[in-house]
């Protein structure tokens, strides 16, 4: 039997950090205060992002070498030779670059060339400038961001390093510059994601670093939390995630899901280990020595010889002719169930792909642990054609995953059947969706209501490719129930329920009788709009302050502001109030 798992917690055994299970049933408000100019660089940043046609390309261009050569590299990168680094690189006596801008400009003649095939405008960019015709302003950016840099120089140009410098671009063995784009097509939509640490040694709830996720392209903004939710159940290692408010100086920038991330912070409260330089993500990397370039090590403070670890792990899982010979020195455990998971629920962004992946060293045993993330595009897409009746054999496009897998097939197999009885089956799910699409109702209604000027809440970049991702609340609404009563497109209870059906034949698994019906009805959704939002005029507050710092990074979006922080509430609302460098203001609140 593999159904009949109701009346119990969705986490039996809760893992989760104390910030996940106390906003289980309450939204944080994130306020984060930047200086002006730092706010508008973010806004900048992300419009950069997508800026599309030859005009705009042409002035990101001239505006990147005007900002480069406005800058004193005398006296901004005090005690090196500039010539002597990077002798191609004319530069006046002064100390003053004096880069043409001519020679990286695109005409109709070559701007298609330039773009074809890609859609995000840094890695547009970055091809302009990787460029030994005439100076490869990438060689440029990559050599001085590894440089100690004064604090007096101008944030415009301390900015193009996160996109061009040595956290962005990796040398391959020939020399060659590679741009190494993580979330990449997040970058083009219109709301950003955000990372944030609190510095100071200080944390929030048993976490130190956080992802606030505008997950633009997945309309029912739930498959990271549910993808998230389910990864707990069954006991794997994983992130987790709710929801959020965010503020950027009193603007408001909608709901996003909370998630923790991994990072050395996430390693030391998970396995003890501090500063650990065995955790890395992937690229390109597909657990063989042949991609060992396709590996990035999180800790930026590491030497050559930090990679021996990973080098050797790489070797053995090449020359390993099936599982058993890998057994101890990777968690097959772990491996299996995720690439289990990434097959039932369709996600093809992970492994089959070699991205959306960590791995790690775990001090314990010795053993490589394969740790994923990024959901948003997992359960399928909402779509009237869904993609059910994937078999493993189509799934799976890794000679990796057939060597330690299919090797065991008897194993792999109960697995699935485990994944199907106690996570993937809609007994389980659906009224874990009922009760997160309850809870978040009035937070997604508050992140669709545009202000007076039309605009909508974080939508900071105007210069998306993807503005038809601004989901609707119907819309919302119909992607997360079964049938949409005007274009029969498939919800998640709808992909949840065919996936389920198909797998259980598949595998030849005695599941519930009642979803397994084909007469079951899926009713088509009708859409009721809900009652207007009442914002109260006062609430009661807790406020705790301590100290810390925090960091934005990653993508780029649209805007908006209404700038209230107060709901129709029935409980207290308590403030944890985070203050340095940046304001954190954390709110958490009940409806």
């Amino acid at each position: 039997m593999v159904y009949n798992v109701l009346g119990e917690s969705f986490f039996p055994n809760d893992q989760r950090a104390e910030i996940f299970k106390i906003t289980d049933n309450e939204v944080p408000i994130f306020r984060i205060t930047l200086p002006e100019r730092e706010f508008y660089t973010l806004k900048r940043a992300a419009n950069n992002l997508s800026r599309g046609g030859i005009n705009g390309y042409n002035e990101e261009i001239i505006g990147t070498i005007d900002i480069i050569n406005s800058q004193n590299f005398n006296e901004i990168f005090k005690g090196y030779n500039i010539k002597e680094l990077l002798p191609k690189l004319p530069m006046n006596e002064e100390g003053y670059p004096t880069i043409d801008y001519k020679p990286y400009l695109l005409s109709s003649y070559n701007f298609h060339y330039i773009i074809e095939g890609e859609s995000d405008s840094t890695t547009i960019l970055f091809n302009v400038f990787n460029t030994d015709t005439y100076l490869n302003l990438i060689e440029v950016l990559y050599v001085l961001s590894g440089l100690e840099i004064s604090p007096e120089a101008d944030s415009d140009f301390v900015d193009l390093f996160s996109y061009y410098g040595k956290d962005a671009v990796t040398v391959d063995d020939n020399g060659k510059y590679q741009l190494n784009l993580s979330n990449g097509s997040s970058r083009v939509y219109s709301k950003p994601n955000y990372n944030l640490k609190i510095r100071g040694g200080m944390e929030l709830f048993g976490r130190r670093q956080f992802k606030l996720r505008g997950d633009a392209a997945d309309p029912s903004f739930m498959r990271t939390k549910l993808m998230s939710d389910i990864r707990n159940r069954l006991g794997l290692k994983s992130l987790s995630a709710n929801y959020a408010f965010l503020y950027i100086n009193d603007e408001f920038m909608g709901l996003q899901v909370l998630t923790d991330i991994y990072k050395e912070t996430w390693i030391e409260y998970v396995y003890g280990e501090k500063n650990t330089t065995n955790l890395f993500k992937s690229n390109t990397g597909d657990l063989t020595i042949t991609n060992l370039n396709g590996y990035e090590n999180e800790n930026k403070d590491t030497t050559a010889d930090d990679t021996k670890d990973l080098s050797q792990f790489l070797t053995d899982m090449t020359n390993a002719e099936t599982a058993t010979d890998v057994e101890s020195i990777f968690e097959l455990e772990q491996f299996n169930k995720e690439i289990a998971l990434e097959y039932i629920t369709i996600g093809t962004d992970h492994f089959m792909v070699s991205h959306n992946y960590y791995i790690y060293k775990q001090p314990q045993n010795g053993k490589w642990i394969y740790l994923s993330h990024d959901f948003d595009l997992d359960l399928d897409t909402y779509t009237d054609e869904p993609n059910y009746s994937l078999t493993f054999d189509d799934f799976n496009t890794s000679n990796m995953v057939t060597k330690l897998i299919l090797s065991n097939e008897e194993y792999f197999q109960k697995i699935i059947k485990e994944i199907i009885e106690k996570a993937f089956n809609p007994s389980v799910l659906f009224p874990h969706i009922d009760e997160i699409k309850s809870f978040i109702t009035r937070y997604v209604q508050k992140d669709k209501k545009p202000d007076e000027n039309g605009e909508y809440p974080g939508k900071i970049n105007k210069n998306s490719y993807y503005e038809e991702y601004l989901f609707t609340l119907k819309q919302w609404d119909d992607s997360i129930e079964y049938i949409n009563e005007e274009d029969s497109k498939c919800g998640l209870k709808c992909f949840i329920i065919l996936r389920y059906r198909f797998i259980c034949k598949e595998y030849g698994m005695e599941c519930d009788p009642t979803y397994m019906d084909e007469n079951f009805k899926m009713p088509t959704n009708n859409y009721v709009e809900p009652p207007p939002l009442v914002e109260p005029t006062s609430t009661k507050t807790n406020t705790i302050s301590t100290s810390t710092d925090v960091s934005y990074i990653e993508d780029p979006n649209n805007k908006e502001e209404p700038k209230t922080n107060s709901f129709e509430s029935s409980s207290i609302m308590k403030e944890i109030t985070i203050t340095i460098l940046i304001t954190l203001l954390i709110t958490i609140f009940n409806l």
